[in-house]
């Protein structure tokens, strides 16, 4: 069937910034119904029971899985016929070198397959946002030559994806000095998420649809519940009302936000390669300690 209100979706929407943002949608869009996707049932359908309200509704995504994000393709096209908005925010914290190939799987080749899949349900108007971060900025490389790659015109999605493939290879095969070898800040979720980054840029590069707007936000050093241990201690850590804000903000965003593919972090644009940008935020957040043993 095909819905004649708006529809919403937010991956990893069970806790953290991605329920406070499914909470945040179903305030303020009383026209909308928002799909609460999770990877467990029982805690999805929990989050959907927390919510309370018969517009929120839990559908089943595994990001790690190709099949799942198919069958959650399929069943919104089924039961809705249409997309508005989707905030892809299901995402895994790896920190120690050994997750660099799960981190990969799931936080940039899942995104790749996600998006793929929903492109025939968002039309005009739609918004397709990616819960990103600061350590997804191209300027945290210390490689030139990888740099160059991924800011090159021609750049496609397949070629990223081969890049992304040769870096869960490095990391396999020799851990931290490979990854630096190749380029790389040896930082499994600074990896996943430069490659998430790049992506979003793709994807508004090649948009040919008029008003369907992609973006990547970085929703600041929240604490999401998962991440105590990597951030404990460290500056800037925002509540996570406030890192919902952002991610909820970009939602709206449309011609405003001038380029479509864009990356926000702070409320503003951000050039994900501007090294002056990152050096700045570094100092006044350092990144949390990379284990590599």
């Amino acid at each position: 069937m095909t819905s004649t209100s708006r529809v919403m979706a937010v991956t990893g929407a069970n806790k953290g910034i991605g329920f406070e943002v499914a909470r945040r949608l179903l305030v303020d869009n009383p026209d909308a119904t928002v799909l609460v996707a999770a990877r467990s049932e029982e805690r999805g359908k929990a989050a959907v029971q927390k919510l309370d309200t018969p517009r929120a509704r839990f559908i089943s995504l595994d990001m790690a899985d190709a099949a799942s994000i198919t069958a959650f393709a399929a069943r919104v096209a089924a039961d809705y016929g249409r997309l508005d908005v989707l905030v892809a925010n299901a995402g895994m914290l790896g920190m120690d070198v050994a997750d660099t190939r799960a981190s990969i799987a799931v936080n940039y080749t899942g995104n790749v397959r996600l998006a793929r899949a929903v492109a025939p349900l968002l039309a005009p108007g739609s918004r397709f946002v990616f819960v990103s971060s600061r350590l997804g900025s191209l300027a945290a490389l210390p490689g030139a030559a990888l740099r160059a790659t991924l800011t090159a015109p021609d750049l496609t999605v397949d070629a990223l994806s081969r890049v992304m493939d040769a870096a869960a290879d490095a990391a396999d095969a020799g851990g931290a000095p490979a990854l630096a070898a190749a380029g790389w800040d040896p930082n499994p979720y600074a990896v996943s998420k430069v490659g998430l980054t790049t992506l979003v840029r793709l994807l508004g590069r090649d948009e040919d649809r008029p008003g369907v707007w992609y973006h990547a936000v970085c929703p600041g050093l929240t604490d999401t519940g998962g991440n105590a241990d990597a951030i404990a201690g460290l500056p800037g850590i925002v509540p996570l009302a406030q890192g919902a804000d952002g991610v909820v903000w970009a939602t709206r965003l449309g011609a405003e936000g001038g380029v479509n593919g864009a990356f926000w972090a702070e409320g503003r644009r951000v050039d994900y390669a501007d090294q002056a940008d990152m050096d700045g935020w570094k100092a006044n957040v350092p990144a949390p300690e990379l284990v590599t043993a």
